[in-house]
């Protein structure tokens, strides 16, 4: 506001959304969502408004709110489709479909919709190049797909764990602590499977070195 850049300001309400989810703070989440939604609007640049959307989604998605979950997403994928990207802010070139799909993503692995959370986990790694860092969110994203119940397929969650965890070692970045270390509660109750009991050692020592 004492910018007076309403873009700006939406892009700051989003990601204060999605550092919430992070925090695992839902409901201070959807509220920052429709603040930033509400700011876009008033901004009128579709992306961010599609962005806005899909941070509703993932919050709504936290709260086990299927409804209001499919209404964000369908928004955010009607907009971001509509949208023409040459009015954007520059620093809003990262938002593509690649990170949509990510969001998506993570929507759907909450609701515990598998087939739906990785085909979009997957289409979230076609991804631009140089973004190592992301990459490595959506190859954790993607693991913890396969390793949803009821359907889990433990061998192919370690091995696309494995890709991760080489990634990891690339950078540094506390959040991917956290991911790796929800991975490996995920594995958890398959243990005493080889393939998952290596998993878990190996990222307890890249947590370690973190």
């Amino acid at each position: 506001m004492a910018a007076q850049d309403r873009a700006l300001g939406a892009e700051i309400l989003a990601g204060m959304s999605h550092q919430a989810i992070f925090l695992e703070q839902a409901k201070p989440a959807v509220d920052l969502a429709h603040a930033a939604h509400r700011t876009a609007a008033r901004a009128r640049i579709p992306a961010l408004i599609a962005e806005a959307s899909v941070m509703k989604a993932h919050a709504y998605a936290r709260l086990r709110n299927e409804a209001e979950c499919t209404k964000a997403l369908t928004e955010a994928e009607a907009v971001f489709n509509q949208a023409d990207r040459g009015g954007d802010p520059h620093w809003i070139g990262y938002l593509d479909e690649a990170y949509l799909a990510a969001i998506f993503g993570h929507c759907f692995r909450s609701l515990g919709r598998q087939e739906q959370a990785k085909r979009f986990a997957l289409r979230s790694l076609d991804m631009s190049p140089g973004y190592v860092r992301g990459r490595l969110f959506n190859t954790l994203l993607l693991a913890g797909t396969h390793a949803l119940k009821p359907k889990a397929d433990v061998d192919q969650a370690c091995a696309i764990g494995h890709e991760a965890l080489d990634l990891a070692s690339t950078v540094s970045s506390a959040r991917a602590v956290t991911y790796i270390d929800g991975l490996v509660r995920q594995l958890r109750p398959w243990r005493s499977v080889p393939k998952v009991k290596e998993f878990i050692e190996r990222a307890g020592i890249v947590i370690a070195q973190s």
